[in-house]
Formats: C-alpha cells, sequence, structure tokens
C-alpha cells in the first residue's frame, strides 16, 4: 500500500505541470478579414471592452455603424457612474435641442460629451481629453454617438442571439480591433470551438451527405483547424475567416444537425506517431489523389497518391477550357516574361497519378516550362479562379489571325476539382455510400495514421510511468 502511494504522489508531481492538449471548452478568435461592412442589423445590443459590458442595451430603429475616430478632442460634461443616469441625462438636453455624445471609459465610468471639435482647440477652462494618436471607436445607431476610448471593443447580444454583420450572421460575440498594418478595423468572431467548426463543416460538404462521409470531413477539419492554431498564423486572433486559414461565412441555421455529428466525433483527430498531421483536403481527385512531392515539393509518408483501385466513381467533374496564344502571351507578359507569339503547348511529363507535372509553352521567341501547381496557379480562368485541376490532356491548334500573323488554340480537357492530396470529399461519398465508416474513410486517404482524442493524456503522464516502472524497487 505505501508502495501504491508513492507512486501515486511521484506521477502526480509530473502531471501537476502538464497540460491538456485544450480546455473542455475551447474558445476560438475568428479575424473577419472578409467582412467590409461594419454595419450590425441587430435593434439591441449591448457593449463592452474585453470582458465587461455596460449595464443596459442599446437600441436602435435602423443599424449600428462601427467606425473608428482618432484624432479628436473631447469637451466632457458630467461624470456618471451608470449608463442608465447618462441616458435619463440625454433626455434632459434633448428637451432643450441640445444633442449630446456618451464617451464610455472602460465601462465602468460614462462622461457626456457636450461638444466635438474636430479641429484641436484648447481652453484652460475646458476639461479636455486628448484621444489624438489613441484610436477612438464610435456606434453610432442613427441617433445617439457612443464614444469608446479603447483597443477591444465587444458587443455581444441577449440570450447567446446571433449578431448580424453585414450580409452574414454570426454566433458567440463580436470584437472589433484596428489593425495597424492593415490600417482598417477587424471584427473578430469568439466563439466555441465545436460551434465554429459545425458552421465550416457546413460550408465545406453538403449537410445530406452520407453521415460517414460527413464525420470524416469533421475529423480532418477538426485536425487541419487544430494544427493551424497551434501554428499561430495571426498575431491578434487565431485563424482568419479567409482562404488563408479556412473559408468561415458565420451561421446558417441548416447548420444545426452538424452539431451533433460534431459531439459523435467525440473531439476526434488525425495523428501521425504523436503528431498532427497536415489533414489537407480537396473537392474531387478525377480518379487518383495525388503524392504531396509533385504539388508542394516536400515528401510526406501519409500523404501518398491512392489509384483508383476500389472503382471510385466520383460525381462527373469533368470540365473544358480554351485559351487562345494571345491570351497566354499576355499572362506571360504579367510575369515579365516574353517569348513572342505562342505557337504550341506540350505535356514533358505526367505524375503518375496521371497529374500534368511539367507543361512546356513555345513561343517564336523561346520556351517556358511550368511545373506542378505553377500549372493550375498560371492559367487564369474568366471568372478569376485558377485551372480546376492538373488531371487533364490537351490539344494546339494553329491559325493566322487577322494580321495574318501566327496564333494558336489551346483546348485544355481535364476532370476533378483541386490540389489533389489527402481526402477527396466525392470520393468520401462515394466510400461512405459503398459502407465505409468514417475512420475506415480516413485511413484510407492518410497512410498509417490513427485517430485518437486530441484530449489526450499529456506525455508527462507516460513519461512518469515508464520512470515509475523502470525504477519501481526504489519507492
Amino acid at each position: 500500500m505505501k508502495k501504491f502511494l508513492f507512486a501515486i504522489i511521484f506521477i502526480a508531481m509530473f502531471l501537476s505541470q502538464a497540460k491538456f492538449i485544450f480546455a473542455k471548452d475551447q474558445t476560438i478568435r475568428i479575424g473577419l478579414e472578409s467582412q467590409k461592412d461594419m454595419v450590425i442589423k441587430n435593434k439591441k445590443i449591448y457593449i463592452g471592452i474585453k470582458d465587461k459590458f455596460i449595464d443596459c442595451s442599446i437600441e436602435t430603429k435602423t443599424n449600428f455603424k462601427i467606425n473608428m475616430l482618432d484624432g479628436f478632442y473631447l469637451k466632457l460634461g458630467k461624470t456618471f457612474s451608470s449608463y442608465k443616469d447618462v441616458l435619463q441625462a440625454k433626455k434632459e438636453l434633448a428637451k432643450n435641442n441640445l444633442r449630446a455624445m456618451i464617451y464610455v471609459n472602460d465601462v465602468d465610468l460614462f462622461f457626456l460629451c457636450t461638444e466635438r471639435k474636430e479641429t484641436p482647440i484648447l481652453n484652460q477652462d475646458d476639461e479636455i481629453i486628448n484621444a489624438n494618436g489613441k484610436k477612438m471607436f464610435c456606434i453610432d445607431n442613427g441617433e445617439d454617438v457612443i464614444l469608446l476610448d479603447c483597443d477591444n471593443l465587444k458587443i455581444k447580444t441577449e440570450s447567446d442571439g446571433l449578431i448580424e454583420l453585414g450580409n452574414r450572421k454570426y454566433c458567440g460575440d463580436l470584437e472589433f480591433n484596428y489593425d495597424v498594418e492593415k490600417k482598417k478595423i477587424i471584427a473578430i468572431n469568439n466563439l466555441d470551438f465545436d460551434k465554429y467548426l459545425s458552421c465550416v463543416l457546413g460550408t465545406e460538404m453538403p449537410f445530406n451527405w452520407h453521415k460517414e462521409a460527413v464525420k470524416s470531413q469533421a475529423i480532418v477539419l477538426r485536425t487541419y483547424l487544430t494544427k493551424k492554431i497551434k501554428n499561430k498564423p495571426h498575431k491578434n486572433y487565431d485563424l482568419c475567416d479567409c482562404g488563408h486559414c479556412q473559408i468561415y461565412k458565420g451561421f446558417d441555421k441548416n447548420f444545426c444537425g452538424l452539431e451533433k455529428i460534431i459531439k459523435e466525433t467525440n473531439d476526434l483527430c488525425i495523428y501521425y506517431g504523436d503528431d498532427l498531421i497536415d489533414a489537407v483536403f480537396f473537392s474531387s481527385s478525377g480518379g487518383a489523389t495525388e503524392n504531396s512531392e509533385n504539388v508542394w515539393g516536400n515528401k510526406v509518408d501519409y500523404l501518398r497518391s491512392k489509384k483508383n483501385d476500389l472503382n471510385l466513381m466520383e460525381e462527373n467533374k469533368i470540365w473544358s477550357h480554351e485559351f487562345l496564344g494571345s491570351q497566354i502571351k499576355k499572362m506571360l507578359a504579367q510575369k515579365n516574361i516574353d517569348i513572342g507569339n505562342i505557337t504550341e503547348c506540350k505535356i514533358l511529363e505526367n505524375a503518375p497519378s496521371g497529374r500534368v507535372n511539367k507543361l512546356l509553352l513555345v513561343g517564336t521567341l523561346g520556351e517556358k516550362i511550368l511545373v506542378k501547381e505553377e500549372i493550375r496557379n498560371f492559367f487564369k480562368l474568366e471568372n478569376g479562379q485558377i485551372l480546376e485541376s492538373r488531371m487533364f490532356d490537351l490539344k494546339t491548334q494553329n491559325f493566322l489571325d487577322e494580321n495574318n500573323e501566327l496564333d494558336c488554340v489551346i483546348k485544355i480537357f481535364g476532370k476533378g476539382y483541386g490540389h489533389g492530396v489527402g481526402m477527396s470529399q466525392f470520393g468520401a461519398k462515394f466510400l461512405a455510400e459503398s459502407g465505409f465508416k468514417f475512420d475506415e474513410i480516413i485511413k484510407y486517404y492518410y497512410s498509417g495514421v490513427q485517430i485518437k482524442s486530441r484530449r489526450q493524456k499529456p506525455a508527462a503522464f507516460f513519461y512518469a510511468i515508464k520512470i515509475y516502472a523502470t525504477y519501481e524497487n526504489c519507492f
């Protein structure tokens, strides 16, 4: 019994310093970089700084507008300790047709601003706050103007309701920061990780697809996002809402059913050894996935090409495009490359999967070779998107243009959509419909991986057990 107690104390010493990878309820901060409209459409909100909110709701008949002021001098009136008292004082002023602004200082103190001057005018008898050089947020509801002299402005609604910002709806609360580098206000959405995951899942895969396919996508996304967060891609928030991190379009009522699937996946992530994998995925393979080195240059053991040996018949993703030689000449010119008039386009090398690895452009003044993903990124489509995939064949047809100069038409016939590395979403759909479980789908696309909870026991626990087993006789 004595030996057992010593062992417990010994292990506890290690665990006291160790932390689980994620707390039970993780809050994530998403920078809404794609959101350009700083108009809140809720009729009632609460404002605060950091985690403190004022004791009254702010109401509007129209919308709230978030602006930022800089370099203003404020002539202050009476000081109040309650937002309700400020509103009452405003009503008294309104009786005399006097319009005033409310200045909130760290939420605890409220001032009634009786004057705002854009040109600094200092009088010795006036009580002046100099806001020059410090960013000041302005919330305008069409009637009142509320100023907050702070770096972090937070907004929430009643009863965890959705916040409507621009043309999107968001769970949790919104925080507004001034980004010095981008020189603009960035809205940050603070919400529960699982809620965020369900929103992202709903935009990445149709919620009415086979449940096992949606489960596999949920685990892939959780792994991908968790690793992204650990790498700290942004200074002021965890992830952005753009393709740089993960496309995030806020909440949709159709996503409610996905929260159940998120819970059923039980916080599972994908590991290769003790490390989270780079859980990359794409839409449709066109017949086979790709080795990582044939896309990004570096070989990753678990990102291996999967042939069509299971007869995967993915949804029809066949496409075609035509490019004139003159168009390609302009594309090259944008990269400061001139090989004259384009006369031929030729595939030099294919990857084992069938994707084009090297493409030769021949001109009257020289040649240019495009390799790997450079090929997809080079061919810009009319909608501004890049080429769907590198799983294609082509034909070149020469002709003389109206100036009797040599030109050509390059016809590209392709299939699939995306870079081709990792899990194919349409492939996962087919496997699920063929009877595969979510873990079988994941292990099919990612070689030699394990699926386990990211709330795994910390490494110190196993280290302590190992030491105890080695020195058991010493206790």
